[in-house]
């Protein structure tokens, strides 16, 4: 989904609309001269008049309704510019785009009206200065709107779809799960104020479908240690939907121990009040003593495979 239209280059717009026009009103031919210039300066008025007009429109109309977007894209939308300050050049832009066609409409009944050959072409060429004025008058708002949409490059394409967030310690199997769950290849989404990536697959069940995130860098330590644009990219993640999928790692093999790993549980808990699902992973690993006293829903092994299938069909229990 395109969130900003692609802007072009307000100079070089204009010139290469004025060449466009220039180049096909030579292929306008008329009984005499005075009749074929004034055709060929009307055509340039209409041409340029109608296709600045159409682009500066397009753009208006190409760029997201951000009432429509979902919660997770408005709240990703909000930290990466001021979405009220581009609402406000989309509506100095389509001001302008409106304005470049009244004012080709006044100018060719100027001209039509003119029959001095001189005049005419002086009117084609204070039509193009005055549609320059306006062009300039906006070139901050098409500024504005095109630095906003080099940064939603940078959002990732999800689905709105039930979803799934994994959560839970470096190492303890987030993405093997995820892989061993996904029936398709696991797809690599950008994620904006982070270096790190979300990882989505997708789990089917005849007619349904889950979309599965994992958040490495995200979702993996506690939300106290966090930095503010961490905390903000954790923030458009609670938009996604409140089901976490926590793994623990009671062979400890992942490099933390069992305590570090609930009290990030129990931090998950309460800032998302989730529909949980806690996993314990490396069941091949794991002594039955390293189990006592541990509450949990499934013990699996993702790399084995080892009750994937049930696991599965929990999560579709859960949306």
């Amino acid at each position: 989904m395109t969130i900003i239209a692609d802007v072009p280059n307000v100079d070089e717009l204009l010139k290469s609309t004025i060449k466009r026009s220039q180049r096909r009103a030579k292929q306008i031919t008329a009984k005499t001269k005075r009749q074929m210039i004034k055709k060929r300066e009307i055509y340039k008025i209409e041409s340029v008049a109608l296709s600045l007009s159409n682009k500066l429109e397009s753009i208006v109309k190409d760029t997201a309704n951000f009432r429509k977007l979902s919660p997770f894209q408005k709240e990703l939308c909000s930290a990466l510019f001021d979405i009220d300050e581009v609402r406000r050049s989309l509506h100095s832009i389509n001001w302008a785009s409106k304005k470049i066609l009244e004012l080709g409409n006044s100018y060719k009944k100027k001209v039509m009206k003119t029959k001095d050959i001189e005049s005419i072409t002086r009117m084609r060429k204070q039509f193009e200065a005055r549609v320059e004025s306006i062009l300039n008058k906006v070139k901050n708002d098409l500024e504005i709107l095109k630095k906003a949409g080099i940064k939603t490059k940078q959002l990732p394409s999800i689905k709105e779809l039930p979803t799934v967030v994994i959560a839970g310690y470096p190492n303890v199997g987030k993405s093997s799960i995820l892989n061993a769950l996904s029936d398709s290849k696991v797809k690599v989404e950008p994620y904006p104020f982070t270096t790190k990536q979300l990882l989505v697959g997708y789990a089917k069940r005849r007619f349904d479908n889950i979309q599965l995130i994992d958040t490495p860098g995200i979702l993996d330590r506690p939300i106290e240690k966090m930095n503010r644009i961490e905390r903000q990219a954790l923030a458009a993640l609670k938009h996604l939907g409140n089901n976490i999928l926590f793994v623990l790692d009671a062979s400890e093999t992942c490099g933390f121990p069992i305590e570090k790993q609930l009290a990030l549980l129990e931090s998950i808990k309460r800032l998302f009040k989730p529909k949980l699902l806690v996993v314990v992973n490396k069941k091949d690993l794991i002594t039955k003593d390293k189990l006592k006293g541990l509450e949990y829903d499934i013990l699996i092994s993702a790399k084995n495979k080892k009750d994937v299938e049930r696991l599965k069909e929990m999560l579709f229990e859960i949306i």
